[in-house]
């Protein structure tokens, strides 16, 4: 029997493209997607953490996102480099939290383009709007989450 190529059958380009449209796709299968092969955890990594959803009640998922909380999200600001959240979480649905939690999320989060947050907490988040991230979008999204 033959061994397996060590190379990959089809262009990398298009095998980078082929396991992004799936991360994309379907993101709670990012996890299982990184284990594939180092390059394939490399491009599909920061994808699973394009669109964050925290929460203080654990739940795998919410509408096809993965849930972390905010003591998740602290061991990964704890293990990943400074900029990696900043650079690569576009996207931030806060539930259910408090005033800490919020500060330390939007101070580790600072490279937000959207902002939601259920309940509103105003005066936390209009304080990151005008320090941090001012082009950041602030929505009350009542029972979208």
């Amino acid at each position: 029997m033959e061994p397996p190529p060590s190379n990959p059958r089809v262009p990398a380009d298009m095998e980078r493209e082929i396991f992004e449209i799936a991360a994309l796709a379907r993101p709670t299968a990012i996890p299982i997607l990184m284990l594939v092969a180092k390059r394939v955890k490399d491009w599909v990594e920061p994808l699973l953490y394009r669109v964050l959803v925290i929460s203080i009640y654990y739940r795998q998922e919410m509408r096809g996102f993965p849930v972390i909380t905010p003591e998740i999200l602290q061991r990964m600001v704890a293990t990943q480099p400074p900029q990696f959240l900043q650079n690569h979480v576009k996207h931030l649905f806060l539930k259910d939290l408090g005033s800490p939690e919020l500060e330390t999320i939007l101070a580790a989060c600072s490279g937000v383009t959207n902002l939601y947050s259920y309940p509103a907490h105003l005066g936390c988040i209009g304080h990151y709007e005008e320090s941090a991230a001012p082009r950041a979008q602030h929505r009350d999204v009542l029972g979208i989450l």
